[in-house]
């Protein structure tokens, strides 16, 4: 029995990184079903961010452009939901929201912004991502999906304000890597370093010929996660969870990632499956290593209680 606790805290602590888009308001049932999926990360989308500012969890009013909370819509549930995430028993350690999307024009407005009001103290955006963290505490990271403006200079001034307001960084390419996700990973670097922490690699619709190791050149000491897009596998582009596993596999092999994402929670219930398929998929062979050099803390991922050894 001791043995079986401590292998499942094992696999908890050092298993493969696996994140999952959700998209929504993150209702009960969400929250309910990603608690004990075992993944380790929530990517909400998609928080878009309009031209005046405003900032809207798909097309519901977040954050007003005065800085205002929705309370109106939004009220208690989700700000509880929001908690509820991360409270033990859940494999969930890490919460982000996605900005942008295929079709959408965040980034153009973000540029317009920037370039109007800055990213100082008295700007929308300062004001309405400070907001946002004040009714949120539990995001860990904002999420760039920009698939239509490829900025530099403005997107990196957006993230250091992110940073400065104690978000992480994490990107969602699919193209560009030279032009414009290379050097924005260069510049946020060289300003607040290590604010970037994860790469999600797609690697499905316009990313399915992606290849991690490829991108893994334009990161620094970051290693690309790649995502697949879940789903009955008789529809082009859909990977069921062997799919997933074997590639997963191979990339684990070929490009040493340290795990990878599904593209996106509701698709995962195709042909009778679970989000907790998908994620054991993203597991598949991964193996446990340790340095003898090292301290290891050892935590039961049910009760989130480490284990005491006593002399």
């Amino acid at each position: 029995m001791i043995l079986g606790v401590l292998l499942c805290s094992l696999v908890s602590v050092f298993g493969a990184h696996k994140a999952a888009f959700v998209s929504g308001g993150l209702w009960n049932e969400q929250v309910a079903a990603m608690r004990k999926s075992g993944f380790d990360t929530v990517i909400c989308w998609s928080l878009h961010v309009n031209w005046s500012g405003q900032l809207t969890l798909n097309n519901d009013a977040l954050i007003y452009s005065n800085g205002s909370y929705n309370s109106a819509f939004w009220g208690l549930w989700a700000k509880n939901n929001m908690a509820l995430l991360k409270t033990q028993p859940t494999s969930i350690t890490r919460i982000e929201f996605s900005v942008g999307s295929a079709g959408a024009a965040d980034f153009e407005g973000i540029e317009n912004l920037v370039n109007t009001q800055g990213t100082g103290p008295t700007s929308v955006l300062y004001k309405n991502f400070a907001k946002l963290r004040e009714i949120f505490p539990q995001i860990d990271a904002i999420n760039f999906d920009d698939e239509s403006n490829y900025d530099v200079a403005t997107t990196t001034q957006f993230a250091v304000m992110l940073a400065d307001l104690g978000y992480k960084i994490t990107f969602c390419p699919y193209t560009r890597r030279s032009t414009f996700w290379g050097p924005l990973y260069d510049a946020i670097e060289a300003q607040r370093p290590g604010a970037v922490d994860h790469v999600y690699l797609q690697c499905y619709a316009g990313g399915t010929l992606n290849n991690p190791a490829t991108w893994n050149a334009y990161f620094g000491n970051l290693k690309v996660e790649p995502g697949l897009w879940a789903g009955d596998a008789s529809t082009s582009g859909r990977d069921y969870p062997g799919e997933v596993q074997q590639e997963m596999n191979d990339w684990r092999a070929g490009a040493d990632i340290p795990g990878g994402f599904i593209w996106r929670l509701a698709y995962m219930y195709e042909g009778g499956l679970s989000p907790s398929d998908y994620a054991s998929a993203i597991d598949g062979n991964y193996t446990v290593g340790f340095d003898d050099n090292d301290y290891y803390r050892i935590m039961n991922k049910h009760s989130g209680k480490a284990m005491t050894v006593l002399d």
